[in-house]
């Protein structure tokens, strides 16, 4: 025999067993890799749905102050003003949602007036802002 035959490898031996376990290793770190980009994909959509909840958020805070605003200025044109509902429309609004803005006066001594919005995001009520504002009184000017 020749030396080169005895370092051949038996032709029914298709491959060592360090073959498998590098395959087993590649496996794991493929499935750890994806794991870790899941994580990755889920944060990023936890932090846009943040953002855009704190947006939907600070629209219906400046309805309400809008609101207020509206209410105010009708209450001191029309005494008997006892407030009003309006419908922010679809197209006026971020991703077609819609908010309701109803304003009501509290007559008496001291009257109040009272903004209420109600932001809705594809049918369903997400924020619920509400202000209220003491209407005041015209003071007669003495000298």
């Amino acid at each position: 025999m020749t030396p080169t035959a005895l370092h051949r490898p038996h032709p029914s031996r298709r491959g060592t067993p360090r073959s498998g376990m590098v395959l087993v290793a590649a496996m794991i770190c493929l499935l750890a890799a994806t794991a870790l980009c899941g994580n990755v994909v889920r944060s990023i959509l936890l932090r846009h749905h943040d953002v855009v909840d704190a947006g939907v958020q600070l629209q219906a805070e400046w309805l309400c102050e809008a609101g207020l605003q509206r209410a105010l200025a009708a209450a001191r044109a029309d005494p008997a003003y006892e407030g009003e509902t309006w419908v922010v429309p679809k197209t006026s609004l971020p991703e077609a949602n819609e908010a309701t803005v109803v304003l009501t006066a509290i007559g008496g001594d001291s009257r109040r007036l009272t903004a209420r919005v109600v932001y809705s995001v594809g049918g369903l009520q997400r924020v619920v802002v509400e202000q209220s504002v003491a209407v005041p009184t015209e003071e007669p000017i003495t000298e």
